[in-house]
């Protein structure tokens, strides 16, 4: 303004003859540094103390004010918290982190043994379809729970063979509750990126299905984290755990590991997959191929003193579907590449 309380021609401060901001003083002058009559601060039509109104032209009319630009969405609250949680997870500060349906209420509780269980969920979308619908889950942290049948994988992609293998499993199993975990640490690949594993965990929030996520690459570890409990393996799984050569090529030590794992009270169920090199091994050309065997426990050669840890196969009939993550991965890089080319 030209005659209002800051930057005024007269007034008192950046006035033209006043003690701050004279026409000819040493601080101030007329076209000096501090209130100059035309100067960066104080001027007539300057910033502080403009004659017209900031954004209004010299023709009387609004300038427009550019948009300004929009911030980046912020991540929902499952993620927010998940990746807190995971970030402790790889300082070593906790020992796992679960992510399991949670109800409808947002609350904070005490998880098992002491962990902090966030409840959370997705408020942005309240449609009622498969993909859209609102979803709840938990982010419980350091609340292992022992007692469980867990199935471990990389789930990259998470998918049926998974589900229905813990489902199988569980039935023959004894145990009355079952989860998935997801080991994010591997000595030869080294530990997952945060945001990988966010988006992995983030398939069984959409499904309505556990997964603990741990650092514990190796079963001993497992079975420190989450004693008295039974661990779905796959057939080659099976048959890699009972080879000395995993263990410095060391049958004792093989013993010795493996006292560790029936000390801490864990056990391991076994799961078959059908035989991909028996179509191969068929010499007649006059007859159609045999179908394949089913692999099962019984095929695994495990040692006398070793049997009581693997007290249970699954047989074809209780289990049998012959998809592979790896298989699922190429499928969808097929699907993305035609997409792309289309």
């Amino acid at each position: 303004i030209e005659n209002g309380e800051n930057g005024i021609e007269n007034g008192e401060n950046g006035i033209e003859n006043g003690e701050n901001g004279i026409k000819n003083g040493e601080n101030g002058t007329k076209n000096g540094e501090n209130g100059i009559k035309n100067g960066e601060n104080g001027t007539k039509n300057g910033e502080n103390g403009i004659i017209k109104k900031e954004n209004d032209s010299k023709d009387g009319h609004p300038t427009p004010t550019p948009p300004s630009p929009s911030p980046p969405p912020p991540k929902d609250e499952f993620t927010r918290r998940l990746t807190l949680a995971l970030q402790r997870l790889v300082r070593g500060e906790i020992r796992c982190v679960e992510v399991s349906p949670g109800p409808a209420e947002d609350k904070v509780e005490r998880g098992r043994e002491g962990g902090q269980a966030e409840e959370t969920t997705n408020k942005t979308n309240h449609s009622t379809t498969e993909t859209n619908k609102q979803i709840h889950a938990q982010v419980i942290e350091d609340a292992p729970r022992s007692g469980r049948l867990y199935l471990p994988g990389s789930f990259n992609p998470l998918h049926e063979g998974h589900k229905t293998l813990l489902a199988a499993a569980l039935a023959v199993s004894g145990m009355e509750e079952g989860a998935f975990e997801l080991a994010i640490g591997n000595a030869d690949k080294g530990m997952l990126p945060i945001h990988e594993v966010v988006r992995r965990a983030e398939q069984f929030r959409k499904a309505g299905l556990p997964v603990l996520i741990t650092t514990a690459p190796l079963f001993n570890d497992k079975a420190r984290i989450v004693p008295r409990s039974m661990f779905v393996v796959g057939f080659d799984t099976a048959i890699r755990m009972v080879m000395p050569k995993y263990y410095g090529n060391s049958h004792a030590q093989m013993l010795a590991d493996f006292a560790l794992t029936r000390h801490l009270g864990c056990r391991f169920i076994v799961g078959g997959r059908k035989d991909t090199t028996a179509s191969s091994s068929s010499n007649s050309t006059s007859s159609p191929p045999a179908p394949p065997r089913f692999l099962t426990l019984e095929d695994v050669h495990i040692p006398p003193e070793m049997k009581d840890l693997f007290p249970v196969g699954l047989t074809e009939k209780d289990f049998r579907v012959d998809l592979s993550s790896t298989e699922l991965r190429r499928r969808m890089m097929e699907n993305e590449s035609k997409s792309a080319t289309s």
